[in-house]
């Protein structure tokens, strides 16, 4: 736990590295972190939940090549990890909407 803690405590620099691992699998993908990290609220059953807005119209198997990618190549930590493929046409829809309304941008490059 307390190693699950120290790691979300500096959750920015884990979701950069997670949006870069994104974008190496999809130049196109925006990544956008939102929750209880975002919000300065972190406890021992937080995670660090990631809005990814695809470069493509399959959400499904985004999903699962995007966290078969964190696996691979962030290890253990990728289960702090909780990836929301989102498809454009839903951001318009809650709860998508307020996730998005209430994230920042993983990634300092831009």
């Amino acid at each position: 736990m307390a190693r699950r803690l120290r790691a979300l405590k500096d959750w920015c620099k884990l979701a950069e590295a997670a949006a870069e691992k994104l974008r190496g699998l999809r130049p196109g993908v925006e990544v956008y972190v939102f929750g209880s990290v975002v919000r300065g609220r972190i406890t021992g059953a937080s995670d660090i939940d990631l809005v990814v807005l695809p470069d493509c119209v399959d959400e499904l198997r985004s999903h699962v090549e995007m966290v078969k990618v964190l696996e691979d190549e962030l290890g253990d930590l990728a289960y702090l990890i909780d990836v929301h493929v989102v498809g454009r046409s839903r951001l318009e829809k809650e709860p998508y909407k307020w996730w998005l309304r209430n994230s920042i941008k993983a990634w300092r490059y831009q």
